[in-house]
């Protein structure tokens, strides 16, 4: 999985799609055309920021696990074990005054149905139906 150290000192992991800041690009592990996901996770030290971009189109958010950020134009912080869903794509500005680790994930909407029963999800009725007979039957394989 490929990681990078921004000049800021952020260190970066792309595990899924690229990740942008105007001046570095990096290609991740994981690349699907279809959902073009986006899964990063960064290690801010305290002081530091980070400008990554969020594709055109793509639902996104960030998720805290460690720490605190600051996101330029939200008027409150996002704590630990907190998570923020982003409006709109293009640059983002993350900030961290006393240091974080941070979770950026987005992926374009698919724009298809989902129905759900139980365990069960799947684009149709009969398609859920399908499945609790494979269950029922023991006929379902990973």
């Amino acid at each position: 999985v490929p990681r990078l150290t921004t000049e800021g000192g952020v260190q970066v992991v792309v595990i899924a799609g690229h990740f942008d800041d105007g001046t570095v690009r990096q290609a991740g592990a994981v690349q699907r055309p279809d959902t073009e996901p986006l899964y990063l996770d960064f290690h801010m030290p305290a002081g530091s920021r980070i400008s990554p971009q969020v594709p055109e189109g793509h639902l996104a958010l960030l998720y805290v696990y460690e720490g605190s950020i600051e996101i330029e134009g939200s008027p409150q912080a996002v704590a630990t074990r907190q998570m923020a869903r982003l409006s709109g794509e293009g640059q983002l500005q993350i900030s961290s005054t006393h240091g974080a680790r941070v979770l950026l994930i987005a992926g374009k909407p698919l724009r298809e149905p989902i129905v759900q029963y139980g365990p069960f999800v799947m684009n149709t009725r009969e398609e859920i139906e399908q499945a609790l007979r494979d269950f029922r039957e023991d006929r379902l394989t990973a």
